[in-house]
């Protein structure tokens, strides 16, 4: 592929700039916090004191602390899953809805 770019370059089909680019590409900063929505449909003390609770976005990192003590292998598997496919990309919304509740997750970088 990179004697492929740079040929392009040579023959001026591809500016250094594009050839760049395409070699080495962006990278994308890591996710480092979560802000949680949760809304349980008729708990509105519950909805309240949720809310309170995750007014500030939670470091990823405590949520990794947090999985160590986990027992059940479901938990475990689901929270890995979402954070090792949202941490490299950042900028990531979930949003997970049934009757009794629905959950929003923003994976933030600051």
């Amino acid at each position: 592929m990179r004697k492929e770019v740079l040929a392009k370059i040579a023959a001026n089909k591809l500016t250094p700039q594009e050839g760049y680019d395409i070699l080495y590409g962006t990278k994308s900063r890591k996710g480092r916090f979560v802000r949680m929505r949760i809304n349980i449909a008729g708990h509105p003390f519950l909805n309240f004191f949720l809310r309170m609770f995750f007014l500030l976005p939670v470091p990823i990192g405590l949520g990794k602390l947090f999985l160590r003590f986990m027992d059940e292998d479901k938990y475990k598997e689901f929270m890995r899953m979402i954070l090792d496919s949202t941490i490299p990309t950042g900028k990531v919304k979930i949003r997970m809805e049934s009757k009794e509740i629905k959950v929003k997750l923003k994976i933030c970088i600051f």
